[in-house]
Formats: structure tokens, C-alpha cells, sequence
């Protein structure tokens, strides 16, 4: 289970890296994420997530989370964030079958979906097309 995962651009070098889907991994990297060009803020936890996004929703310029949490799963958790920023890119992640047409996710306020597992370049690529069609 990945937890939700907001960032911050710069200007990216990235080096390919297996990360297997994990989320956690790639943010508790340190100083990999910096080389990365990427401030992480990771949460293991939907409800801190939106508690750290209420308190700091400017700093942040994109959301990716896992679809399959406790309390709150991904979808949910969009729904939240949403309400407080409509135009925040949220990306949704997950390692399950996932049956959901692209214009569903769409609708729903969900701008891309990552299967797992996912490689660092699959990672970078999808935060790069997000952010450069960011609203």
C-alpha cells in the first residue's frame, strides 16, 4: 500500500530505478528525491494526508495516491482534496485490477492512472504530462 504523495516541480534528472509501485520508497529516498528535482511530502494515512493538504493546499502541486487505503481509498480521497483546490492534478495508483474507463477517472477530478508495479521513468513521465497540462 502506497500512501498519497504530493509534489513540487523543478527541473527533474532522473535516473531509472525499479520502485515497484512503492511510494514510500521513492519519498524516504531523501536525497534521491532532491536530485529528482521533486519536494515529496508522503502520508501512510488518507486522513493526515487531507489534514496536511488543508493546512498547506498552495504548496502543493500535485497529489498521487494509491486507490486501495484504509478509511478513505483514492477516489475518496480526490473527492476531498478537490474540494478544496478543483484545478489540484491528482493521479491515482494501484497494483489491483482496476476497470475504470479514463473518462470515469476524468470526471471524477482524476487526471491519470499509474498501474503497478511502475519504474521511475513511468513515475517521472506521468508527473511531467500532469503538470504540463495542469489547468
Amino acid at each position: 500500500m502506497s500512501p498519497p504523495f504530493p509534489t513540487s516541480p523543478r527541473r527533474p534528472q532522473e535516473r531509472p530505478r525499479k520502485d515497484h509501485g512503492d511510494l514510500t520508497g521513492l519519498a524516504s529516498a531523501g536525497s534521491g528525491n532532491a536530485r529528482c528535482g521533486y519536494q515529496v511530502h508522503a502520508c501512510e494515512y488518507p486522513p493526515d494526508a487531507l489534514l496536511l493538504f488543508q493546512e498547506n493546499s498552495q504548496q502543493f502541486d500535485l497529489v498521487i495516491t494509491d486507490l486501495q487505503m484504509p478509511g478513505l481509498d483514492g477516489i475518496e480521497l480526490a473527492a476531498e482534496l478537490l474540494k478544496i483546490n478543483p484545478t489540484l492534478p491528482v493521479v491515482l495508483t494501484s497494483a489491483a485490477i482496476f476497470q475504470m474507463c479514463s473518462k470515469k477517472l476524468r470526471s471524477l477530478g482524476i487526471r491519470d492512472f499509474l498501474p503497478k508495479p511502475w519504474d521511475r521513468g513511468q513515475l517521472f513521465s506521468i508527473i511531467r504530462q500532469t503538470l504540463a497540462n495542469k489547468v
